[in-house]
């Protein structure tokens, strides 16, 4: 079932959408973005 939904006839255009999120599901990106934030604050 999860296939078909994630492996739609159209599926090309969901992998770059998986690929685009993988790299967000990540917490590197997202505590350089908190340090940044807190840089400028301090």
């Amino acid at each position: 079932m999860f296939d078909e939904y994630f492996n739609p006839p159209g599926d090309r255009h969901s992998l770059p959408t998986c690929e685009v999120q993988d790299p967000v599901i990540p917490t590197g990106p997202s505590e350089s973005i908190t340090m940044d934030v807190d840089a400028p604050s301090g």
